[in-house]
């Protein structure tokens, strides 16, 4: 029997080194798969495991599989049980540049390419054992039905660490190939931020009366010109995204209204947008596809938003047609024809996912207490086409 110690040490030293890597990141996927490696001294389909945990468009894989059979009665075998016949183990690194993007823009298709260290092994039909260590590199590619249900195939191309002179009878550089189901969760959770008020599940009438009378507050205070920034002067505005927060929650509830931009006549999801910001001093087009110019583009990793960041949508896929402000918790407030108005939504509700799903870019408008936005022209204010409702399902009863 060959010692197989030696040629396994470096995978077992390189699976474990990633855990704590993988613990630190955002996003994490099992896969079951089934896959065939013609670099192994005998044919065998293999079935096993894998744990990718992935941050932004990087990710780090551990995999490993068996192929299980019997092999003639020897010595090493004189039950005639079956036995683990071939076996692979492996430690990635994923390069996926596609998971920036919604999987509605990429029709749920996410290429990537991976490349690592692992080791395969295989028995003999007399019953003796072999293994070697080897480099792999390959590319594959997920296809996405939700966010947390995806198929996906890898071709790999394994290459042997040992001298030829030195491997066991039967290997060789060839490619392994699998197919698999993968099941995605995690990442949706936020670094723990400073409370702030939030709805309660438990009606208070008290509560409700108050919402009320600010409500009311804001539909009298409409009749006041919001402050608007002058054209030119825009670098100089003072905000917080804090404050921004405070502001759109005062207008929940404020009825939807195709082309509106004001709580007296109602807002469409931009007008909602362009209003609230105004009343800081920050200047913004009027349509959710203007707005989506302005600010610096951020990943719409849930880790790498922030409150007061703009989330912009796709009804069909391709063009902006609807924008909304993030509230921090997987939360976004905005006006919408499909909810009746101005309304909190979260993201990971049913109805949140639909947004979700046609989520195309994300901005952020204010930072670090000041705007991030360019002064605007003439021309530049004026609505090219407003936005259409959104055809999202009716908040549920």
């Amino acid at each position: 029997m060959r010692p197989i110690l030696s040629s396994i040490a470096l995978p077992a030293f390189a699976l474990s080194s990633l855990v704590p890597l993988a613990a630190a990141q955002s996003r994490h996927a099992i896969a079951f798969h089934l896959g065939r490696n013609d670099a192994l001294p005998r044919e065998a389909t293999l079935g096993g495991l894998s744990y990718t945990s992935w941050a932004g468009i990087l990710g780090v894989r551990a995999s490993g599989a068996l192929a299980l059979g019997r092999v003639d009665r020897t010595v090493s075998n004189t039950d005639g049980t079956l036995k683990i016949t071939a076996w692979t183990a492996d430690a990635d690194v994923i390069l996926s540049p596609f998971r920036w993007h919604s999987p509605a823009v990429t029709a749920g298709l996410r290429p990537f390419a991976l490349g690592g260290i692992g080791g395969h092994g295989a028995r003999y039909p007399d019953g003796d054992r072999a293994s070697v260590a080897t480099l792999s590199y390959g590319w594959g590619v997920a296809w996405h039905l939700s966010r947390a249900l995806a198929f996906e195939g890898t071709a790999r191309r394994r290459t042997l660490l040992q001298k030829e002179i030195d491997l066991p009878p039967g290997f060789a550089n060839d490619w392994e190939y699998r197919v698999g189901v993968a099941i995605e969760f995690g990442g949706r959770r936020q670094a723990a931020r400073p409370a702030r008020r939030r709805r309660e599940p438990v009606r208070d009438d008290r509560r409700d009366d108050r919402h009320d009378r600010e409500r009311d507050d804001a539909r009298a205070g409409d009749r006041r010109a919001p402050v608007l920034a002058v054209p030119g002067r825009m670098p100089g505005v003072s905000v917080s995204a804090a404050r921004v927060i405070e502001t759109a929650n005062r207008y929940e509830g404020i009825r939807y209204s195709y082309g509106g931009a004001s709580p007296t006549r109602g807002f469409d999801c931009s007008g909602f947008v362009q209003y609230v910001f105004a009343r800081h001093g920050v200047d913004l087009p009027r349509t959710a596809r203007q707005i989506a110019e302005m600010g610096d583009a951020i990943s719409m990793n849930r880790d790498d938003l922030r409150e007061g960041d703009l989330l912009f949508f796709a009804g069909n896929g391709t063009r902006i047609d609807h924008v909304a402000i993030y509230l921090g918790d997987d939360q976004i407030i905005h006006s919408t024809a499909s909810g009746g108005g101005v309304r909190v939504e979260r993201l990971t509700s049913p109805r949140g996912e639909w947004f979700e799903r046609r989520m195309v870019t994300a901005r952020r408008v204010v930072g670090d207490g000041r705007a991030r936005v360019r002064p605007l022209d003439r021309v530049e204010q004026e609505a090219d086409s407003l936005d259409p409702p959104d055809k999202a399902p009716p908040p549920g009863r």
